[in-house]
């Protein structure tokens, strides 16, 4: 059975279309609470209805990334 640095290595190869599939897949298949899962899409919903009623700005994911890289930098 190949170590999880060689599946990632193999994996990296694939593109970002079967990536995705891939984790999809592994999520789906993943045992995992289905609370914690209600809960991310009940905060998800919420976050989602306070922009659309404008109760928060979104920020540009530009000016997130750009931020970040900034703080990386920084650090």
């Amino acid at each position: 059975m190949p170590t999880i640095d060689e599946l990632k290595e193999t994996l990296r190869q694939l593109t970002a279309a079967e990536q995705l599939e891939l984790a999809d897949w592994l999520y789906q298949s993943a045992d995992h609470d289905n609370a914690l899962d209600e809960e991310w899409y009940r905060l998800a919903e919420d976050r989602i209805a306070d922009l659309e009623s404008g109760k928060v700005q979104g920020i540009l994911a530009e000016e997130v990334f750009r931020a970040l890289s900034e703080n990386r930098r920084q650090a």
